[in-house]
Formats: C-alpha cells, structure tokens, sequence
C-alpha cells in the first residue's frame, strides 16, 4: 500500500508538470492543435469543478490540487476526488502535518495528516471495568460508561468482548511504534506502517479508542461481525473497514473502535463512509451562502496589433477567454485606439476615455499558465463614448476579466485567429462591429 501511495503521488506530480509544460510546448511551437488539446483537458476538468463550489466541503484553496488530482484519476467521481484531496491523499502520508487545535473535541478527526500535540492528555480518564478489560484500560468517562454498556449487552448475546488496549500517551505509542520497526528491509517498514500509527497519530491518545477483543477465541469473527452492526447504537464505529486502506492508511482492523457518540457514530455507519470522508463533508465544512464561484484556468494568449506581438495573461471560463482590460490598454497604448482607465466612485463604473494615453505603468502580466483560479461573475459597468455599457465579466484575485470580443466591439475592431494561434487585431468601423454581450453570466 506505501508503495501505491508512492506511485500514484509521483503520478500526480509527474502529471502536472507534463500538462504545464505541454501548453508552454505547444504555444511556444505555434501547435494550434496541441494548444487546444491541453486547453481543452484543463477547461474539462475546471468546467466540472464548477458544478461542485458550492458543496460545502469544496475548499477554495483546494481549487488547483483538486484539477491536478483529477487529472490522474478520471475513474473517480467528482465527490472522490474533492474528498481525497481535503484528506490530503493527493500528497505522502505524513506530510504537511496538521496539528490539531481542539484534541478534546468528541469528533475530533485524527489520521496521517493530522496529528496530536505530543503533550495533549485527555481529562476525565477512567480505568475500565476489569470484567471488560485486560489489566489497566482506560478511556474518557462517557466512552468507557459506553464500552462498558456495549460490553454488557454483548454477553446477553453470548459475545465476550475485552478491551486490550485502549488510552496509550505520546510517549507509550512512541514505544509501541518503535518495538515494530526492528528491521531494515523498507518492504517491511512499508507494511508496518499499515498497522501501526506513529506517536501522535494515533487515535489511542485522545482516550476515545479501544482495541476491542473477543474474549473467547472459538467465537472467531462472529464478535466482529456484531461488532460492525451494532456498535453505532453505543458511540462506537469500526474506524478502519476493510477495503479502504488507502483512504484511511491502515490496514483493516475489525477490532479498532473509536467513539463518536451514539448520534455521530450512527450517521458515519448509515453513510457508508470512513470517519476520515465523512468529516470532511459533513463537519469540516464552511458557510457557501451568496454567489458561488466558477472555475477557470489561467493561460496566455498571443496577441498582435501593427505589426507587434504580445503575450497577455488571460484566463480559460465558461467556454471563453478574458483577459484585463488593463492589458488591453496597455498594448493599445501607442496606436490610434488608444484609451485611459478611470473609476467613477460615484457611479460605480469604468470610464473608458478613448483617444487618451493610458496612464497607469505600461506593464503586462505575467504568464503562468495551466493554474486554477476561482471567478465570481459580475455586472461591470463600463461608460465609453458617452454611451453607458453592462459587461459580462468575472472577478479574479481581485482583478476584473472581459471577454476580448466585448471590449474590442467597444473600441470597434476585431481580434481573428491566424490559424496559428495567434489573435490579429485589425480596424473596423464601429457600426460593422456586432454588439456586445451583456447578458447576465451564470451566478
């Protein structure tokens, strides 16, 4: 399994960085064709993710891993891959480590990403009851009142079950993780870390898991079959199922409990889902209220105006291109369209003063291509020989973006492609020109 996780970590990156570099390849050789590939796969990609931003589990900052993680797994559902990357599985087990702010949460969610801090002791430890327990076991007093309860309830059934170990310290996993590596073949450092956490990643110390045994050893797997079914109706689930190993890390353990409370532990069991999914899309979550975004992906575009070429900064949305129109003045800056940009704070709208040098810095964006970036659709006024215009256009990194077509309608010339790739701008009078596009973008 850490060799998987290896593997498909590798893949990803591997694949980001051919993706990136096929778009710089293919524009770079004038390869109209490759170009529109590339584009395309990444607008694919970023067009599905904006069915998804309102999820409340759809983290922005994720935006570009999610489209990176998606790109190596197209089998997955649109859900999976938002899932897997908000747990971190797009990345090695252990890094970027997380530590936890609220250990003594009930739902507190510890994994590979998120460990505890190595001083954290749980309050209200109790020792369990010794006809459920081997030796000295604690947990937390409402967990162990539970493990009890189930304990009991069990044995009406004719199941024994003990606890074997349950609260472990920083300092006691730390001993426990160590006695298992005793060798150096990495094969099997590799499946070690399958069945045992590292000290403070385990569950064990927030006093909320117990290693449940059946105390009979003829009654094989039957403990654990009940175990499965019913320990939701006493707080407790089955954290590591079979068959999820990759998602949780851990190889399956039928005997690892961790309690959630009655409530919490029987949804997780009802949706089907490790602890580890279901808290990101259920807990972790934030406020989606307002407009939700789109994703877009950030790209260059050539662009030549008498006889002079530029490469402005522009971004892939909505089956368009835009670009700021702070660029387009910039490039237009010495030609006979020519225009200035002024807020009207009074207005609220852009003053287009056409036939005036562009004021501001004569600088153009810089390209980074293949990136993506979140957009929120707006109705940008924009006031423009003397007649007042409502653009369509989008807010990104707190720059306003216009499809090329609509400010070039305004100026009254055209932008066509050479068949290379490349936009020509040429003159055309203004009543040639056809209108804008003012419609309302999609919220």
């Amino acid at each position: 399994m850490r060799t998987m996780k290896l593997f498909r970590s590798i893949a990803l990156i591997l694949c980001a960085v051919l993706i990136t570099s096929f778009i710089y390849q293919a524009k770079g050789e004038g390869d109209a064709v490759a170009y529109a590939m590339a584009q395309n796969t990444l607008e694919c990609c970023a067009a599905e993710l904006s069915a998804c931003t309102g999820y409340p589990y759809y983290k922005n900052e994720n935006t570009d891993r999610y489209i990176n993680y998606r790109l190596i797994h197209m089998d997955y559902t649109l859900d999976a891959v938002i899932s897997y990357v908000n747990i971190g599985l797009d990345r090695y087990f252990y890094s970027n480590p997380e530590v936890i702010a609220s250990p003594g949460s009930t739902d507190v969610l510890v994994n590979k990403y998120r460990p505890l801090p190595s001083s954290y002791i749980p309050q209200n430890l109790e020792k369990i009851s010794s006809k459920y327990s081997y030796g000295t076991q604690k947990m937390t007093h409402t967990a162990r009142r539970a493990f009890e309860k189930m304990c009991a309830d069990a044995k009406k059934h004719g199941y024994g079950i003990l606890a074997s170990s349950s609260y472990r310290s920083y300092d006691k996993q730390a001993e426990v993780y160590a006695s298992f590596f005793t060798q150096a073949d990495p094969a099997s450092v590799a499946v070690q870390e399958l069945i045992c956490a590292r000290p403070g990643y385990s569950e064990h110390q927030t006093g909320l898991a117990v290693d449940a045994v059946r105390a009979t050893p003829s009654q094989n797997n039957t403990v654990y079959k009940w175990l499965f079914k019913n320990a939701c109706k006493y707080g407790f689930i089955v954290r590591y199922p079979i068959g999820k190993e990759g998602v949780t890390g851990y190889a399956n353990e039928p005997w690892h409990l961790r309690y959630l409370g009655v409530e919490l532990a029987t949804a997780v069991y009802n949706s089907g889902l490790t602890y580890d999914e279901y808290y990101i899309r259920e807990i972790d979550i934030s406020d989606k209220s307002g407009d939700v975004p789109v994703v877009g992906v950030t790209a260059h575009s050539q662009i030549s105006i008498d006889g002079t070429s530029y490469q402005l900064s522009a971004v892939w949305l909505s089956g368009n291109t835009y670009y700021k129109l702070r660029d387009i003045a910039v490039i237009l800056n010495n030609t006979s369209k020519a225009f200035d940009i002024v807020w009207d704070g009074e207005a609220k709208r852009i003053d287009m003063r056409l036939g005036v040098p562009y004021s501001a810095a004569l600088t153009l964006s810089a390209s980074d291509t293949g990136h993506a970036v979140l957009a929120s659709a707006s109705q940008s006024g924009l006031q423009a020989l003397g007649c007042a215009v409502d653009l369509k256009a989008y807010s990104i990194g707190g720059a306003t973006y216009f499809k090329l077509q609509d400010i070039m309608n305004l100026l009254g010339l055209t932008a066509a492609d050479d068949g290379a790739g490349n936009l020509i701008i040429k003159t055309v009078s203004i009543a040639a020109a056809p209108l804008p596009d003012t419609s309302v973008p999609p919220g």
